[in-house]
């Protein structure tokens, strides 16, 4: 029998953490018996809405808590012969403060103590950089002590080489998992979800924000028709003013409906399954309101918001993104004229990565 860890430790105010971690959380169960750490670091309505059951919770006091709970697992799992894993890895690892490397070096020593214990390691469904030669070190060093490490781009990939992080591979964003109960199709009323942050490498820029203003409307008039609605929304929390920001500028324009509430994964459909297009510079914006049948399209920063444009590229939906710095618009044109047979091709691209994604988790727990 596997023993499967797993590690909930994230940004708690950004669906898109709870959505990647909710979509893995309820595959894994398919490869063994799932544990998670519900500490007490961890706020009770990110677990609710993780979906985790209550014979998975591990209820510690805090992070030591929860490795001595895997630790003393393995003693035991050892002598019946059963495998232990630890789950941990998603989202976007940046930066270059010496906390970082700090906490890298610490987690190094304590993937050791794992192994020690024949615990096996894995890191799975991460981005990463851009990051500091210290930082890269660090990551490095910690790779060493990990038995599977996997990311989710393939410029992710070619840095992990690049800074020799050799056993580095691929693995799809696991959104792309993500079930509901309901029926797949894509909407036809020519709606369209609005989904922004307004900043760009982490950093306020109004030159940026404006930047996204005009292109968005751009492309806001390429999509738009009589009847047309325009829904306002965000998923993570601190792009609520951003929110509110473009809702002010656009609302006597166009017909707009302000949500005024962060998208959470039991209510996004209320929105997105309206809309038939969902534009946002947010990642797992895109791929959620996909789900729901609303269209992505991914205004982005083509070189500073690599993670998402590589993300698309990687999975051949390139033509789904608009640089904020392009003079052309006539991407979101084709987007209109095509929006039909794009949609046929993200219910295969989806198809693929699940596979994908699958086969991995079979490679590792089978």
């Amino acid at each position: 029998m596997n023993i499967i860890y797993y590690q909930t430790k994230t940004k708690f105010d950004n669906t898109g953490d709870a959505l990647i971690n909710r979509a893995l959380i309820e595959t894994l169960r398919k490869y063994g018996e799932v544990k998670c750490n519900c500490s007490d670091e961890i706020p009770e309505k990110f677990i609710s809405e993780l979906g985790i059951r209550e014979s998975e919770k591990i209820d510690v006091k805090n992070e030591f808590g929860f490795i001595l709970n895997i630790l003393s697992d393995a003693r035991i799992a050892k002598k019946n012969g059963h495998k232990v894993f630890i789950v941990s890895g998603l989202g976007h690892n940046y930066g270059r403060s010496l906390k970082k490397c700090i906490r890298n070096l610490v987690a190094s020593l304590i993937f050791l103590i794992y192994k020690i214990y024949g615990v096996r390691t894995i890191r799975i469904g991460m981005s990463i950089g851009p990051i500091s030669k210290t930082l890269a070190i660090t990551e490095k060093i910690r790779s060493i002590f990990i038995d599977y490490y996997y990311v989710r781009d393939t410029k992710s990939l070619d840095l992990c080489h690049s800074i020799g992080i050799k056993k580095a591979k691929m693995c799809p964003d696991m959104s792309w998992l993500y079930d509901f109960d309901g029926e797949r199709h894509a909407n036809d009323n020519n709606d369209i979800c609005i989904n922004l942050r307004g900043t760009v490498d982490f950093n306020a820029d109004e030159d940026y924000q404006e930047k996204v203003i005009k292109k968005c409307d751009e492309i806001i008039a390429n999509l738009y028709r009589d009847g047309s609605k325009l829904y306002f929304c965000y998923q993570v929390l601190e792009d609520k003013d951003f929110c509110n920001y473009i809702y002010d500028r656009f609302k006597k324009k166009y017909n707009s409906e302000l949500i005024e509430q962060q998208l959470g994964l039991d209510d996004a459909s209320e929105i997105y399954s309206k809309c038939t297009y969902n534009i946002s510079n947010r990642l797992h914006s895109l791929l959620l309101g996909y789900k729901y049948g609303a269209l992505p399209i991914a205004l982005l920063d083509q070189k500073k918001n690599f993670k998402i444009q590589q993300t698309m590229v990687d999975s051949g939906l390139g033509e789904l993104s608009i640089d904020v710095y392009s003079d052309s618009s006539n991407n979101a044109e084709r987007i209109s004229q095509q929006k039909n047979d794009f949609a046929s091709k993200l219910f295969e691209v989806e198809k693929k990565r699940q596979e994908e994604i699958l086969t991995i988790l079979e490679y590792i727990f089978n």
